[in-house]
C-alpha cells in the first residue's frame, strides 16, 4: 500500500508539473488531429498545447485524388472564454471545401510559432462520404392498415397492423415496408447499437400510396363532440398521454395557444381564434377563427408527442413517409434522434403541421436529412412579437439541435424545401466543452419564413452554410451568437429579403445580435443578397456584439436604402475585414457606417478602413423580377473578385472569380435544384 501510495503521489506530482509547464510554455506542441468528412467537405481540428502568448498560426493544404498538395482555406483558432468556463483545449479548426463524394483527400497541417513548434507538420487522410443511400440486405416485414398484430406474420399477404409491431419483430438489416394509409402511433426504435459497422435497417414506404404517420386525435374532427361554452368558445374531452396539446389546426392552419381559459375567451393577444388545454380536467377549449362553428370545418388536435424516436441506435434509413401533427408537448418532434444514435438517414419525406420536425439531442453523429419538405401552415398568420414572447417552441423549425444537450457531429441537411414556418434550421447546440462539429447545410430552399432561415446560435465548429437559396424571409442566417467557430457562409442566394411578420426587426442577409461572449470566426464569401423592402439594406451589422474575426469578400449586397449598413458601439475593438464586395442601392447610397451615409465607395473606405477594393453599381442580374440572379454579360461583378484559397480559383480563361453567388454563365461544382 505504501508503494502504491507513493506511486500515486509521484504520478500526481508529474501531472501537476506538466500542467504548470503547459500553462507557462510559449512554444507550441501539436497534438492529435481529428478529421471528419461529409459528402462535399472535410472538417479538421488540430489540438495544441502551450502557446500561452497565442502567436502560433496554422495553414492547411489538401491533396485531392493524388493531384498534389495545394493551399486551402487557413485554419481558425477556436476561442473560448477561459475566464468564464475554465480550461479548454486549444485548437485550430478548418475545412476543405467543395469536394465530390467518394473523394480521397490527404490533408497536411503546418503549425508555425516564433517560439518554436513540436510536431510542426502533420498529414492525415480521409475520403468524403458516398451519397448512395444504404440498402438493407435481410428480411422484409410488411405493415398495412388492414393487417393484424395478433394473427399477422409480417408477410405481404399477412401484414402487421402497426409499425411498432414490425419494429418489435425486425432484426438488424431488415426492411420494414409500410403500405399506404394513416397510422396513429408513436414508434420507438431500439435496435442494439453496439456494432457501428452493422447492416442498415430501413423503415420505408411501400410505394403504393401515401404513408402518413398522424399524431392527431381523429375523434375530435367531428362537430358533434364539441360543446358550446358560450362566448364563441367550444370544448371537448382531451385524450392525450400527457393531458396536453400544443396544436389545434382549423382547416389546416395552426391556431394560437393560450394558457388560461379567461385569456382565450377574451383573446387577450388579439388573435383570430385560439385554444386552451385544461390538463387537470382533461379538456380542450377552442375559439374558432372568425367566430365560426365547428360544423363543416376540419379540426385537428395533436395528442401524440413523436412519430419515430431513436435511442442508442446505429444505421437506420427512414424513407418516403409523411409526418403530421405530432405536437402533444412543447418539446414534440416528428422524429427524435437522441442519445448516441449514429448514422441515421431521413430522406424523401414530408413534415406538415409541425412545430419541430426533427430533434437532435445529446451526442448523435452522422445524421443525413435529404430530399424532404417541411412546413407549418398558419404560423405566418400569428403575430411575430406574440410568438417570440409566448410561443417560443414555434421557433424550432425543420431541424433543431437541442439547446442544452446536443454535442454531435456530421449533420448533413441537404436538398430540402422549408417553407411556411417560423424558423428553418438550428444547427448549433449549447454544450461548451464538447460542442457540435462539422455540419453542412447545403442546396436547400428556405422560403416564406417569419424569422431566420438558419440559426447558428450556440457553440459549434466547422458549420458550412453553402449553395442555399433564402427567399421571402426576415433573415437568411443568424449568427447571434455563433460561438467557438469557425462558421462559413458561402455561395448562397439571400434574395427578396422582406419582413413577412409585420415586426420592427430589420430584415437582412445575416443577423448579428447583442451577446456577452466573443463570436468565433465568421467567413462570408460569394453570396448574393437583395432586398426589395422599402428603406432597408441587404446586409447589416447592428447592435453591440464581439467577434474574433468577421470576413466578407466577393459578395453582392443590393438594397433599397443602402447596400450595406454598419453600426456598432464597439466598432473600434472588432476584427472586421470587408473587401471586393459589390454594393448597390436604388437610393444611390452604397453604405451607412456608424451613422453617416456614403454614396461613394472610396468615402466609405476612408471612413471605415474596409472595402478598399469594393465596387459600387448595379449588379445587372439577368432578371431579378423572375428570380434569375445569374449575371448579365455587362455586370461589374464579372472577373472582379479576389482569389480565396480553397474557396475559388481563376476561371478557364485565367480571369479572376466573379463576385456573388454565380460565375458568369457557369454554375459551380454541383447542380442546385432550387436555383
Amino acid at each position: 500500500m505504501k508503494i502504491l501510495t507513493g506511486f500515486i503521489y509521484k504520478s500526481l506530482l508529474f501531472i501537476i508539473v506538466n500542467i504548470s509547464y503547459a500553462k507557462s510554455q510559449t512554444n507550441t506542441t501539436v497534438g492529435n488531429i481529428d478529421i471528419h468528412a461529409t459528402f462535399h467537405n472535410i472538417g479538421v481540428q488540430v489540438n495544441i498545447i502551450g502557446d500561452t502568448n497565442r502567436n502560433a498560426s496554422a495553414t492547411m493544404e489538401a491533396n485531392i485524388n493524388g493531384t498534389g498538395f495545394v493551399a486551402v482555406h487557413d485554419l481558425s483558432r477556436v476561442f473560448i472564454d477561459t475566464n468564464t468556463y475554465g480550461t479548454y483545449p486549444q485548437r485550430f479548426v478548418g475545412s476543405v471545401f467543395s469536394l465530390a463524394p467518394d473523394t480521397q483527400v490527404d490533408v497536411r497541417i503546418t503549425v508555425v510559432d516564433p517560439d518554436g513548434v513540436v510536431n510542426a507538420v502533420s498529414t492525415v487522410s480521409i475520403s468524403t462520404k458516398s451519397m448512395q443511400v444504404p440498402q438493407s440486405i435481410a428480411n422484409t416485414i410488411h405493415v398495412a392498415t388492414n393487417g393484424d398484430d395478433i394473427s399477422g406474420n409480417g408477410s405481404s399477404t399477412s401484414p402487421f397492423a402497426s409499425i411498432q409491431k414490425a419494429i418489435f419483430q425486425a432484426e438488424i438489416g431488415d426492411t420494414v415496408i409500410i403500405h399506404s394509409g394513416v397510422y396513429h402511433e408513436g414508434v420507438e426504435i431500439f435496435f442494439d447499437s453496439s456494432n457501428a459497422t452493422q447492416a442498415f435497417t430501413s423503415i420505408k414506404s411501400a410505394g403504393d400510396g401515401e404513408v402518413i404517420l398522424d399524431g392527431s386525435d381523429v375523434s375530435l374532427n367531428n362537430p358533434n363532440v364539441w360543446a358550446s361554452e358560450g362566448n364563441n368558445t367550444f370544448s371537448a374531452s382531451l385524450n392525450s398521454p400527457n393531458n396536453e396539446s400544443y396544436y389545434v389546426g382549423f382547416d389546416g392552419n395552426r391556431l394560437f395557444k393560450y394558457f388560461s381559459l379567461s385569456d382565450l375567451q377574451n383573446l387577450v393577444h388579439n388573435t383570430n381564434g385560439g385554444f386552451f388545454t385544461d390538463s387537470v380536467n382533461q379538456k380542450i377549449y377552442v375559439n374558432f377563427p372568425n367566430n365560426s362553428l365547428p360544423n363543416g370545418h376540419q379540426i385537428t388536435v395533436s395528442n401524440l408527442e413523436y412519430g419515430i424516436k431513436t435511442n442508442e441506435v446505429h444505421n437506420i434509413v427512414i424513407d418516403g413517409l409523411i409526418f403530421k401533427n405530432f405536437n402533444a408537448s412543447k418539446d414534440s418532434a416528428a422524429i427524435q434522434v437522441t442519445n448516441n444514435s449514429f448514422d441515421v438517414w431521413i430522406i424523401n419525406s414530408k413534415f406538415e403541421h409541425m412545430e419541430m420536425a426533427i430533434l437532435l439531442e445529446e451526442k448523435v453523429e452522422n445524421i443525413i436529412v435529404m430530399n424532404n419538405e417541411f412546413s407549418d401552415q398558419g404560423v405566418l398568420a400569428l403575430d411575430w412579437n406574440t410568438v417570440k414572447d409566448n410561443q417560443n417552441w414555434l421557433e424550432r423549425g425543420g431541424l433543431f439541435c437541442s439547446n442544452d444537450e446536443y454535442s454531435g457531429k456530421g449533420i448533413i441537411f441537404i436538398n430540402n424545401y422549408i417553407h411556411e414556418m417560423f424558423d428553418g434550421v438550428k444547427i448549433a447546440g449549447n454544450e461548451i466543452l464538447i460542442h457540435a462539429l462539422n455540419s453542412d447545410i447545403e442546396y436547400n430552399l428556405f422560403e416564406n419564413l417569419a424569422d431566420d432561415g438558419i440559426e447558428t446560435d450556440g457553440y459549434s465548429s466547422n458549420v458550412r452554410i453553402q449553395y442555399n437559396r433564402f427567399e421571402s424571409l426576415l433573415i437568411g442566417v443568424s449568427v447571434a451568437p455563433a460561438l467557438a467557430g469557425p462558421t462559413y457562409i458561402t455561395r448562397n442566394l439571400m434574395v427578396d429579403l422582406k419582413n413577412l411578420a409585420n415586426t420592427d426587426w430589420k430584415t437582412g442577409a445575416v443577423k448579428f445580435s447583442i451577446g456577452d461572449e466573443i463570436y468565433g470566426d465568421i467567413f462570408i464569401y460569394h453570396n448574393t443578397g437583395t432586398t426589395t423592402e422599402a428603406q432597408r439594406e441587404a446586409f447589416s451589422v447592428t447592435n453591440e456584439a464581439d467577434w474574433s474575426h468577421l470576413v466578407l469578400k466577393n459578395n453582392i449586397w443590393s438594397g433599397i436604402a443602402y447596400g450595406f449598413f454598419y453600426y456598432l458601439d464597439n466598432a473600434a475593438s472588432l476584427n472586421f475585414a470587408q473587401d471586393y464586395d459589390l454594393l448597390y442601392a436604388t437610393s444611390g447610397l452604397v453604405a451607412q457606417y456608424q451613422g453617416d451615409d456614403y454614396a461613394d465607395i472610396s468615402d466609405y473606405y476612408t471612413a471605415s478602413g474596409v472595402c478598399q477594393n469594393c465596387l459600387e453599381g448595379n449588379p445587372l442580374f439577368i432578371n431579378q423580377l423572375t428570380g434569375n440572379y445569374h449575371l448579365n454579360d455587362s455586370s461589374p461583378a464579372i472577373n472582379s473578385g479576389i482569389i480565396i484559397p480553397g474557396i475559388n480559383t481563376l476561371d478557364s480563361n485565367g480571369d479572376a472569380p466573379d463576385i456573388g453567388r454565380y460565375e458568369f454563365q457557369v454554375d459551380l461544382i454541383f447542380a442546385n435544384s432550387f436555383d
